[in-house]
């Protein structure tokens, strides 16, 4: 009797034990946070692995519907409006859907859903943005299915999908641009400062150097003005923008003049030096 309930005792221990074991997800989740220009991107999937399968034709078979991801649908939110080939889409959350195929996938950004796996009602036509682009085959293995942003700019940037050896590069435009230059548009005549920036943009996009000039020189107009107050940066810049418009004798004396307005300060060694290798290009 007691061997019985000692071996009782060791079977509910057992069992105790094992119920306290835990496992993690096959599919682990995965949350991407990306800034392009202005627009804050989120993306939320989860990340499930080759484990020796085949899985473009074989797990995830070509020409099907693929919630691109496992457990719960891909979903990716955009703060700001985004174009998806020639379609705008608003600031919102949508559900990603692909339909891989081995040279071409169809990409549906779909009404979010919260949903697990594709809709038994799903159609192209309820997709807010379509978009096919090619496979790329990469040269390394991806054993979990990998969902970034990236080759990001202040304007564009790609949504990528890495699994297996498949690449697909789903190329997003943002409206970064658009805001600069509508705000461009609204400078007024008091402002130096917005015309400083505004020229800096024009000559770090190399949109237009012209411009860039006309708004450089407003910024100095302005603060040349009976109590306005001419800072060296700003001649710093103004001599950036004529060197790039290969004025270089114009640049030279603005250089000359930034430099001198640089050393009185006296705390300015990094402008200073940048000024400096300005001058050695130009003498």
């Amino acid at each position: 009797m007691k061997q019985f309930f000692l071996l009782a005792g060791l079977l509910c221990l057992t069992t105790a034990a094992f119920s306290q074991i835990k496992t993690p997800p096959l599919s682990q989740k995965q949350k991407v946070e990306q800034k392009v220009g202005f627009t804050e991107v989120t993306i939320e999937y989860c990340r499930p692995l080759m484990r020796g399968r085949e899985i473009f034709g074989g797990l995830e078979k070509y020409g099907e519907v693929w919630r691109t991801g496992a457990n719960r649908n891909t979903q990716i939110t955009f703060s700001e409006p985004v174009t998806v080939g020639d379609t705008e889409l608003k600031a919102d959350t949508y559900t990603l859907f692909t339909r891989p195929n081995a040279k071409e996938w169809q990409i549906y950004f779909y009404p979010y859903d919260n949903n697990y796996g594709v809709p038994e009602d799903f159609s192209a036509d309820k997709a807010v943005a379509t978009i096919t682009v090619p496979v790329f085959e990469l040269n390394r293995t991806f054993e979990t299915l990998t969902i970034n942003l990236e080759n990001v700019t202040e304007n564009t940037a790609d949504l990528t999908v890495m699994w297996e050896r498949t690449y697909i590069a789903i190329p997003l435009k943002f409206t970064t641009e658009a805001k600069i230059l509508k705000d461009i548009d609204n400078i007024v005549n008091s402002h130096s400062n917005g015309y400083y920036m505004a020229a800096k943009y024009y000559l770090d996009t190399e949109r237009d150097l012209e411009k860039a000039k006309e708004f450089i020189q407003k910024s100095v107009d302005l603060r040349n003005q009976p109590g306005g107050t001419p800072d060296f940066w700003i001649y710093q810049k103004q001599a950036e923008i004529l060197f790039a418009n290969k004025e270089n004798k114009a640049a030279l004396k603005i250089a000359e003049k930034a430099m001198d307005m640089a050393k009185s300060r006296g705390d300015d060694d990094y402008y200073v030096k940048q000024i400096a290798e300005l001058l050695k290009k130009l003498k």
